[in-house]
This record gives C-alpha cells, sequence and structure tokens, in this order.
C-alpha cells in the first residue's frame, strides 16, 4: 500500500512531497518506508522503520497520514493492496 500527497503553494515557492508506504523483507517483516523532497527534484530524503509488529507499523503509518493532512498536504497518490491506483504521479522512487 502506498500513500503519497503534495503541498503546492506557488505564492511561497513551495513544491513539496510526501510519501509513506510498507515494505517487507526476510529480516525485517514489518517496515515502515518514507520519502519527501521538492516535487520534481533529483535528490530527496528517505528513512525506513522496522517495527516488531504490523499493528505497530500500521498504526505509524496513520499517524503519519493525518500529520500530512494536518499540516496542510493533499492527496496526491493511494495504491491499496490489489495495485489500483489514484490519478496525479509524484516521483517515488522504490529500492528492494
Amino acid at each position: 500500500m502506498i500513500s503519497a500527497w503534495t503541498k503546492i503553494e506557488p505564492h511561497k515557492n513551495c513544491y513539496r512531497y510526501y510519501a509513506i508506504w510498507f515494505e517487507a523483507d526476510f529480516f525485517d517483516p514489518f517496515r515502515v518506508c518514507c520519502e519527501w523532497g521538492r516535487v520534481g527534484a533529483k535528490k530527496h530524503q528517505r528513512r525506513v522503520l522496522v517495527f516488531q509488529s504490523w499493528e505497530e507499523a500500521h498504526q505509524y503509518f496513520k499517524e503519519m497520514e493525518e500529520l500530512r493532512l494536518k499540516r496542510g498536504y493533499r492527496t496526491a497518490i493511494y495504491e491499496n493492496s490489489s495495485g489500483e491506483k489514484s490519478s496525479h504521479h509524484i516521483p517515488i522512487q522504490h529500492y528492494s
């Protein structure tokens, strides 16, 4: 599942995006990845957090969603577990 938001305020020269998604690998089954930066920029920030349970990971995911909306971000892309996406594209890079 991917959730992403943008905050576009041209009068403030603000063109930001924030994305969050779940990842899993052999060693860390409950990972939450966050990526943020300026829309269209080649560089961005990325953080990977490891949780001990699905409930903890999901709780953090929901808290970040609420925080982005509170800070004025708008939903840009959403992908559910079956791969269905909404419109709008922002530059999200996935690393495995």
